[in-house]
């Protein structure tokens, strides 16, 4: 059998001991998990409940700090891929119209190169045509 040690903490334990900047103080321990409310008004803190949140809002803050990669910058696409955003624009093509317009052949390898740059989020398939995101 596993006893999990788990500390208690005041809510002014916690800002002191974890290092909050003041600016942010109210945004997180507003919405840190409560253990126990005392008579005084006093927060009590589980420190595991405490790690798990300011775990996971790190890594929340990482994810929106980090800008997606942009696959429309030449250099990440092919040549058809890049012929296919050209010749598209602004438009909304279905697949045989922009088969034509971008000088290909609307065959199975051109589905398919169609195919991918929706799963990357190149082009979205509006049944019927694509178009850019």
């Amino acid at each position: 059998m596993l006893i999990e040690l788990n500390r208690l903490l005041t809510t002014d334990e916690v800002v002191s001991e974890y290092r909050i900047r003041s600016s942010m103080v109210d945004g997180i321990v507003s919405n840190l998990p409560v253990f126990e409310k005392l008579e005084d008004g006093s927060l009590i803190h589980l420190e595991k409940d405490v790690d798990d949140y300011l775990s996971e809002l790190s890594l929340q803050r990482r994810k929106l700090s980090q800008p997606e990669p942009d696959m429309t910058r030449s250099k990440d696409l092919n040549e058809t891929e890049s012929n296919i955003l050209e010749a598209l624009g602004d438009d909304k093509l279905t697949g045989e119209q922009l088969a034509k317009k971008a000088g290909y052949t609307h065959n199975s390898h051109f589905k398919s190169t169609l195919s991918s740059m929706v799963k990357r989020k190149l082009l979205v398939n509006d049944h019927p045509g694509y178009r850019k995101p």
